[in-house]
């Protein structure tokens, strides 16, 4: 409309610096997601930036890297990481977690955000594993969480929306995780890209949960 001029802005077109000022403080607050703790202040798990549908079990083969998505919206620090063994393995094994940021395709970038030292798991156990006392700040940003062991194991996976479709399309086109074959490595510090997606309907399936503070 010729004319038109909003109401508040100036014969230059622009609102007056309060009104601006306001305005920039408005749309630059990050939203905290927030995470679950009880009255009584026990912290409970999940996945930064993440919602979850379902659980299932999913297993991990040897001398294989898994890497799963998530995204950061505000600065995050997480505190502890944790997965649960369903079926155990035939031997002694060792378990390495570590988080990644990404590059623009949602590939394992630089050295590792977190390294987590290797966790054992002896033959046969089931239960919950978990490495605690951490302090690892996490700005907005995409991450990989990642998982590779040395022996063939079963842990407990939670369901959540995945980002991808995989490239074939078809009737199972949800990428549940990306994966590479990787000898047992403590989350190395040049990462291996992973190479191909498990195609599903279930969305992602991580085998990492997180304790944070936003």
């Amino acid at each position: 409309m010729v004319g038109y001029k909003p109401v508040g802005v100036d014969s230059n077109g622009r609102f007056p610096t309060r009104v601006e000022t306001a305005l920039k403080a408005l749309f630059s607050t990050k939203i905290k997601r927030g995470t679950a703790k009880t009255s009584a202040g026990t912290l409970e798990w999940g996945v930064p930036g993440t919602s979850f549908h379902g659980v299932s079990t999913s297993p991990l083969v040897a001398n294989e890297v898994r890497y799963v998505p998530f995204e950061v919206k505000t600065a995050t620090v997480v505190t502890a990481l944790a997965f649960e063994v369903t079926t155990g393995p035939t031997a002694a094994a060792n378990v390495a977690l570590g988080i990644y940021a990404t590059d623009g395709f949602h590939q394992p970038t630089g050295t590792p955000v977190y390294a987590a030292p290797s966790t054992t798991v002896a033959s046969a156990f089931t239960g919950v594993k978990s490495v605690t006392g951490l302090s690892v700040t996490l700005q907005p940003g995409t991450y990989l969480l990642a998982m590779n062991v040395d022996q063939a194991m079963t842990v407990r996976t939670y369901l959540a929306p995945t980002p991808t479709i995989v490239n074939g399309l078809g009737a199972s086109p949800l990428g549940i995780r990306y994966y590479a074959a990787q000898a047992y490595s403590v989350t190395p510090a040049n990462p291996t890209p992973w190479t191909s997606v498990t195609p599903g309907t279930t969305g992602l399936s991580f085998g990492i949960v997180a304790q944070w503070t936003e």
